[in-house]
C-alpha cells in the first residue's frame, strides 16, 4: 500500500467521495476517530490513512443496505468482541429490514451472506473483509 500523507479534512472528504459535513457528523458520532494534531506550531488536525478506510468502510456497508446503527455495531465502537457470527447474524437482519420495506436487497448483501462461513473470529469473515478491502 503506498504512503499516506496526512490531508485535511477537505483532503480527506475529496479522496473518499463524503461530503465533509458527513465527515464531521461521523466523528462526533464516533464513528470515525477523531483527527490527530500535526507537529509543530501549527498543530493544524491531520487525517491519515485509518481515516480514510474507516470512511470507506462506512460507505461499503451503507452501499449494501446497513443502517448507520448497524455499521456501528460491525465496527465494534461500543466495545465488544464481534465474531463472524455476529456479523452473519446482523447481515441477515438488515437482509431482512430491507425486504420488510419492500425493497430488492442489493445483491452484493446476498452474496456476501452466502460465502460467509458463520464462524470464527472477525479476520476470517468474508463480509468484514469485503467492508475493510483496499481500493
Amino acid at each position: 500500500m503506498p504512503a499516506f500523507a496526512p490531508v485535511t479534512i477537505a483532503g480527506l472528504s475529496k479522496l473518499s467521495g463524503v461530503d465533509v459535513k458527513v465527515v464531521r457528523e461521523y466523528i462526533a458520532a464516533g464513528l470515525v476517530p477523531e483527527p490527530r494534531r500535526r507537529p509543530g506550531r501549527s498543530g493544524d488536525k491531520a487525517f491519515h490513512r485509518e481515516h480514510l478506510d474507516r470512511l470507506r468502510f462506512i460507505t461499503r456497508a451503507l452501499a449494501l443496505g446497513f443502517s448507520l446503527e448497524a455499521v456501528r455495531e460491525l465496527l465494534g465502537v461500543d466495545g465488544g468482541y464481534r465474531t463472524c457470527g455476529d456479523v452473519y447474524r446482523l447481515a441477515q437482519r438488515t437482509l431482512a429490514e430491507i425486504r420488510a420495506r419492500g425493497m430488492e436487497p442489493p445483491s452484493a448483501l446476498q452474496d456476501l451472506l452466502a460465502a460467509c462461513a458463520k464462524r470464527g473470529g472477525p479476520a476470517d469473515c468474508a463480509i468484514l473483509a469485503e467492508l475493510r478491502r483496499p481500493e
